[in-house]
């Protein structure tokens, strides 16, 4: 393990390039040279943090109880919360982490989001369950990043880890689909592998964009016999760009 650590700085020093710019000044602070953390824009720091997902669609739920993406209305057992907007530089850390292999940014993304975990107001999980990723998908990546995710947030969390949910099939990567594609896609798609009795479940990934996955898992657990779900993010599109991309999951 000491020897893993060394040679992760060596090849990611804490003043490696910025994961943001790609400066070869350094890295200041959390990753990121000056100019790029000055740009970060914390969620939890605002009222923003917490939203309610629509169950049919997995959109935001807005006054009077209607889907902002589908018009649905009704309440919806689901709760969601991001630490970050889904933008420069945030995007770019998210990308070194999962195509980049900067692992090591795994700690500073769990400190995160569990500040919005705590602003969001959301309370102790029975347990703590990544969005599934499909064996071929994770093979090709070599890394489960909303696992790897989980398993960091719980480290600093008071809330065991538990994997029930499968993806059925292999699916296309989302940002390549349109909404009413993605939902299509993966209907179906992910499974719960065991019942559930009514425990609650923080659900995490790194990105929320429009929300179809975390919905489809969302129902997953419901169907499996879960109570209230929290769905929890490094980061969720803002408004205006959740009809142009779903993020990089597959």
């Amino acid at each position: 393990m000491k020897l893993l650590r060394a040679a992760l700085d060596f090849l990611f020093a804490p003043r490696a390039n910025c994961q943001g710019c790609g400066s070869e000044l350094g890295s200041d602070r959390d990753w990121l040279c000056a100019s790029c953390y000055a740009k970060l824009k914390p969620l939890y720091l605002t009222a923003l943090v917490r939203e309610e997902l629509c169950e049919t669609c997995g959109g935001v739920i807005r006054g009077m109880g209607r889907c902002e993406a589908c018009g649905a209305r009704g309440s919806s057992p689901f709760s969601a919360a991001a630490a970050y907007a889904y933008e420069p530089p945030v995007r770019q850390l998210i990308r070194g982490f999962k195509f980049r292999g900067v692992y090591r940014m795994e700690d500073w993304m769990a400190d995160e989001m569990l500040r919005a975990c705590k602003a969001a107001g959301f309370p102790r999980c029975d347990f703590v369950q990544p969005v599934p990723m499909h064996w071929i998908r994770r093979n090709e990546r070599g890394i489960d990043h909303a696992a790897r995710l989980a398993k960091a947030f719980t480290a600093r969390a008071d809330m065991p880890y538990r994997n029930v949910l499968r993806r059925a099939r292999l699916t296309r990567q989302q940002a390549k689909q349109s909404g009413a594609a993605r939902r299509q896609a993966l209907a179906d798609a992910i499974r719960a592998k065991e019942n559930l009795h009514g425990e609650t479940v923080l659900l995490i990934d790194d990105v929320r964009t429009t929300g179809t996955t975390v919905s489809q898992c969302c129902k997953a657990l419901a169907e499996a016999g879960a109570g209230r779900v929290y769905v929890l993010t490094l980061a969720r599109t803002e408004r205006k760009e959740r009809a142009a991309t779903d993020g990089d999951r597959g």
